[in-house]
């Protein structure tokens, strides 16, 4: 992709995007309410009728669940970013739990595949408190670094009977 603004929206399917997790865990693309209540958005953070990825973490603990994009051609980007909407929340108005899920995003270089972890996050629970406060919230990945390259993201979430991570 060199094309930019690239927006990914869900709504037309993957578009080249891989889940790639290796278990019945993996990010799934919906336009309903997470599975378990109180745990996610009830829509999508634009049009509320859109679809959106999320990790579903009703059981089971699964240390990393991947999605990974299509190649990203920065070679004529002085200051890339990359943006998304999070929706991270693990319930607990008292803060963090030992079984808090956390998001972080990678950036994979093309060709060779040396990766960059935690280009942004780890980022747990953005810090509502309750299902009502929790709120989709834009964030920023600082791509500059990687001016001038391909790369991949991959946005990795851990799945341990916590929250929801959902964008």
């Amino acid at each position: 992709i060199a094309d930019y603004p690239y927006i990914q929206s869900f709504d037309e399917g993957t578009g080249g995007w891989d889940d790639v997790g290796g278990d019945d865990f993996d990010w799934t693309q919906t336009t309903s309410p997470t599975p378990t209540p109180a745990t996610g958005p009830d829509a999508d953070h634009t049009s509320g009728s859109g679809y959106y990825a999320y990790v579903e973490d009703s059981s089971g603990t699964h240390a990393m669940v991947n999605l990974i994009s299509p190649c990203f051609d920065l070679s004529l980007n002085v200051n890339p970013i990359a943006q998304f909407w999070l929706f991270s929340f693990n319930g607990n108005p008292s803060g963090p739990t030992v079984g808090e899920n956390f998001m972080s995003v990678d950036v994979i270089a093309y060709p060779g595949g040396a990766v960059t972890m935690d280009a942004f996050g780890p980022q747990g629970d953005l810090g509502y408190g309750t299902q009502a406060a929790a709120q989709w919230a834009q964030q920023t990945v600082n791509l500059a670094p990687f001016a001038g390259q391909v790369v991949q993201l991959r946005w990795r979430a851990t799945s341990n009977n916590g929250g929801t991570n959902t964008f």
